[in-house]
């Protein structure tokens, strides 16, 4: 068991480490959510929000564990993979630590102010993306295509974040702004800018569709990637242009079911593809048609 391993697990089990000193410090009913303004607009028990981080852990802890399984025989992808699920783990840990953190400073002296909440909170997440896109290449040794298009979506997802950022300041300052749209509109096209650059990217243990499939198979990968582009891109602009033409209730649904969409299309369709290969193989045809025209 690496040091990586090591580290994920034990932030995996900070939920329940906290336990005691949670349900001890804080009351009854905490903040369990905050709008762009840094107003608690969602409220529940702590034990309830420990469960959540903890079931939300747990589950990415599982999917390292399949990860390290699959992984096993490509040892530099398995490092960086651990490596990668440990800075999860470490970004739960914040999420949550700054959810009870702020719960506790309430408790003692009062809900905080609403722009500090805003700037603490999206601050931190503008500092982590640059971060992020800064030591990119540092990511991906030997392989400067994945680099470059890695860059040019953290650059998008760091546009994205300025935006919610300004919309929190305009928010705070009073401008009366229907933000749950424009979000949603901002998210849609973020997923098209990713949609264009997903068939783009080779074989990498940072980006992409990485499932057994497409990591044990370059042109399972590659074939994955280029309809996964296609997918996400009507799926982005189906989420880009849903919250100018219907309800916000049914908005938040086709929200939902477009995320479901976006992953499972070609997750499955990389099953269906390694399937298909298999099949072939026990018949004795050489594998799949490796042709680029499908």
């Amino acid at each position: 068991m690496t040091r990586c391993d090591k580290t994920a697990i034990v932030l995996a089990l900070t939920p329940a480490l906290l336990a005691p000193f949670a349900l001890t410090l804080l009351p009854e009913r905490i903040p369990t959510h905050w709008n762009l303004a840094g107003q608690a607009d969602g409220w529940g028990s702590p034990l309830g929000l420990l469960l959540l981080f903890q079931i939300m852990m747990g589950f990415m802890l599982i999917l390292n564990a399949f990860q390290s399984r699959f992984l096993r025989k490509q040892p530099d992808f398995a490092r960086i993979g651990k490596l990668l699920m440990a800075g999860i783990m470490g970004f739960f840990t914040f999420l949550m630590l700054f959810a009870f953190g702020l719960s506790w400073y309430g408790a003692q002296f009062g809900p905080p102010p609403s722009w500090m909440v805003s700037a603490v909170f999206l601050g931190t997440n503008l500092i982590l993306l640059f971060l992020l896109y800064h030591y990119t290449p540092r990511m991906f040794p030997g392989q400067p295509e994945n680099a470059a298009i890695t860059q040019k979506i953290l650059f998008s997802a760091l546009l994205f974040f300025a935006l919610i950022a300004a919309l929190a300041a305009a928010t705070v300052s009073g401008a009366r702004l229907n933000s749950d749209r424009i979000v949603l509109c901002g998210i849609g096209w973020l997923f098209v800018v990713i949609g264009n650059l997903m068939p783009k990217l080779k074989t990498n243990p940072w980006a992409g569709i990485r499932v057994k499939w497409t990591m044990e198979d370059p042109e399972i990968w590659y074939r994955t990637h280029r309809l996964g582009g296609r997918v996400w891109v009507a799926g982005g602009l189906a989420l880009a242009v849903a919250p100018l033409l219907l309800p916000p209730g049914i908005t938040k649904i086709v929200f939902l079911a477009d995320l479901a969409v976006l992953v499972l299309a070609p997750t499955l369709y990389a099953w269906h593809l390694a399937r298909r290969k298999r099949r072939l193989n026990r018949a004795g045809q050489g594998g799949p048609d490796t042709s680029r025209s499908a």
